[in-house]
């Protein structure tokens, strides 16, 4: 693939695992505690240096009483912290994987009550065909965009309940999110998700630095608040006419559309017995638990008052240490092991920061954009499956009842099932491209630190290109994951969506004057 202009190739590491052997893993950098380490290690080290010599000059040394009692005591903690944190992490992996197996057995479950024939269909002949594959289509792709809804919640909450301000980084993944829903959903879906998504933009005067007509447009998230329509001060980032409510979890809104769908071919005479609710229901109600405790991690963290503790603790261990430490111990006594000492506490309490949060952007984190985008291919091959691949199968199986002479009980095997369509997954959906900004996040939590690959950026995005800016990764490069599942609808909609992705790859939160709607092409029309 030919390279694009403004383009330079660099190397990068990034990982969440890695192959390397016991002592590679020691040398690991990117993806594991050596980044958060390696600063205040340095700091600590020229403080216990400057004590040995500030107390060798002066002939000074505290009394040591207590400090191996302030040191259990600390190591306690954060142990105890770190395991608390950690089972929040497992509890996450947990949930995650309830919510996606869940997904699959509704698609699934649901591809394989539609591929029954047309025989029990009063209709005219194809009609049953059109709407069994069409259903499917609906079953699956609301089904992938509960995966992506969930993504973009953890964000939102994140940025809700953790973070004072909306940063640039943040922000773009989170309209990238937004983005890539709306390709999962029809006009009206989307303006139902715009409407309901929780994102506004905080209007403040700026007339303390810039003249008063000019005024700042922060992004701003809330949902499941009352919220006044008229506020002067804040407005809907895109629906304009919008009740006074701050919005509702889009997961949620996701699987009630996707609840009402399976309700369409419950007791038809093209559809299924009501009792196969019973093999929907469930499984939606554990897609809804495991969203409502996923958010729960992200909204309840660590008590701040034991957090709190934690620091204060560690804080006067690592500073009084080494004014305790006889002289007579020399460099390593009095620098070396305090520095090793503080080293392994701070590692602890920074590797709690890290897990307690297992749904972040952290390298360590769950790389739902990589479970999504499995997802995405499994339910593709068992869309293909169910409608052009069932009636093969299902004949293998009449020939093998002939074999053991069986033809009488064989012919009955698949007697419902119709006639192999010509439809496709790829008939109804593409595989789009993620933009750069989504590649590189998912190149850092999903890489494998121990192979170096060597990829090029679009460093600038020509103002006449008529698609996103793009990773080009190298045709070896196994791992990176570089387009998701898209509708195939209409192409004002469609156009509508690529313009809207080229400009936020120009994202700036930092171009205050001027609203997200503005900048965002066709926003006119809503995001």
């Amino acid at each position: 693939q030919a390279l694009p202009r403004h383009a330079k190739c660099r190397s990068c590491r990034a990982m969440v695992r890695s192959s390397a052997h016991w002592w590679g893993q020691l040398f690991v950098y990117y993806g594991g505690i050596a980044p958060d380490l390696v600063v205040p290690t340095l700091l600590y080290s020229a403080y216990c240096s400057a004590m040995y010599y500030i107390c060798e000059l002066m002939r000074f040394q505290a009394a040591h009483d207590g400090t191996h009692l302030l040191a259990g005591c600390v190591t306690f903690l954060l142990v105890f912290r770190l395991q608390q944190c950690y089972l929040r992490f497992v509890k996450a992996q947990t949930l995650t994987m309830d919510a996606l197996c869940s997904l699959r057995t509704i698609a699934f479950s649901f591809c394989a009550f539609m591929s029954q024939g047309e025989a029990r269909v009063d209709a005219p002949e194809g009609v049953g065909q059109q709407v069994h594959t069409l259903l499917k289509v609906h079953a699956v792709r609301l089904c992938i965009a509960f995966a992506v809804s969930l993504k973009y919640h953890v964000r939102v909450a994140e940025m809700r309940y953790n973070h004072l301000a909306a940063t640039n980084q943040g922000m773009r993944h989170i309209l990238s999110d937004l983005i890539r829903l709306k390709g999962l959903l029809s006009e009206k879906e989307a303006l139902l998700v715009e409407s309901t998504c929780g994102l506004y933009e905080q209007t403040m005067d700026r007339s303390g630095c810039l003249p008063s007509a000019r005024r700042a447009y922060m992004p701003a998230v809330d949902y499941n608040r009352i919220r006044s329509s008229q506020s002067p001060r804040a407005r809907h980032m895109f629906s304009r006419d919008c009740e006074d409510h701050g919005g509702v979890g889009v997961p949620l809104l996701m699987l009630q559309l996707l609840r009402g769908l399976l309700m369409e071919p419950l007791g038809q005479k093209w559809g299924y017995p009501e009792r196969f609710l019973q093999v929907f229901e469930p499984q939606l109600a554990v897609a809804t638990l495991a969203y409502q405790q996923m958010e729960l991690i992200i909204r309840m963290p660590a008590p701040f008052p034991y957090l709190q503790l934690c620091k204060v603790l560690l804080t006067l261990f690592i500073a009084s240490y080494p004014l305790g430490t006889p002289l007579e111990h020399g460099v390593w006594g009095n620098i070396m092991v305090p520095t090793i000492l503080s080293m392994a506490l701070v590692g602890l309490e920074r590797v709690a920061n890290i897990v307690e949060n297992p749904v972040g952007d952290h390298s360590a984190a769950l790389s739902l954009y990589e479970l999504i985008h499995e997802f995405e291919f499994e339910v593709e091959s068992m869309f293909d499956f169910s409608e052009r691949n069932l009636q093969g199968v299902q004949e293998s199986w009449h020939e093998l009842g002939s074999s053991f002479g069986m033809i009488a009980g064989a012919k009955l095997i698949g007697e419902t099932c119709r006639a192999a369509p010509e439809t496709r997954f790829a008939d109804f959906f593409e595989w789009a491209s993620l933009p750069a900004h989504t590649v590189e996040y998912i190149k850092a939590q999903s890489g494998d630190g121990t192979k170096e690959k060597v990829y090029c950026d679009s460093a600038e995005l020509s103002s006449d290109s008529e698609d996103t800016a793009r990773l080009i990764v190298a045709p070896d490069d196994a791992y990176l994951i570089k387009r998701c599942v898209a509708l195939r609808g209409p192409e004002k909609v469609s156009a509508r969506i690529r313009s809207q992705a080229i400009a936020l790859a120009r994202f700036d939160i930092d171009d205050a004057a001027a609203s997200v709607r503005s900048r965002l092409r066709g926003s006119s029309e809503g995001l």
